[in-house]
């Protein structure tokens, strides 16, 4: 199986990984992005999150969302293009309705 990552100027969009596991819960963990989520386990831990990188990603298209340092976000296309940003990041760029097309269309080009 090809692992597909596409990069853009400012960000990586890549599988998630184990690694990605602690920086999930603490981005969860904003009400500021929780909130707008349809069903989040609160307290939301490491292990829900080891949980889902391993047995719900793999099976619906969703990618992390990288800024070369470390996850700012998760994103899914499939059936309809959701994500989630960490709270800090809300006044940036990514939120513009551009950019999501943007990744959008990056995404189904690439057959992801």
């Amino acid at each position: 199986m090809t692992v597909r990552i596409l990069r853009t100027s400012d960000l990586i969009l890549r599988p998630l990984e184990l690694t990605d596991a602690s920086a999930i819960p603490q981005a969860l963990a904003d009400w500021d992005v929780s909130q707008w989520l349809s069903a989040v386990p609160s307290p939301y831990t490491i292990d829900d999150a080891k949980y889902f990188i391993t047995q719900i990603a793999p099976k619906d298209t969703i990618w992390a969302i990288d800024d070369e340092t470390d996850l700012i976000g998760v994103i899914g296309v499939k059936p309809n293009l959701g994500y989630w940003l960490r709270g800090d990041l809300a006044q940036q760029r990514i939120h513009d309705p551009s950019s999501r097309g943007r990744y959008r269309m990056a995404f189904f080009a690439n057959r992801c």
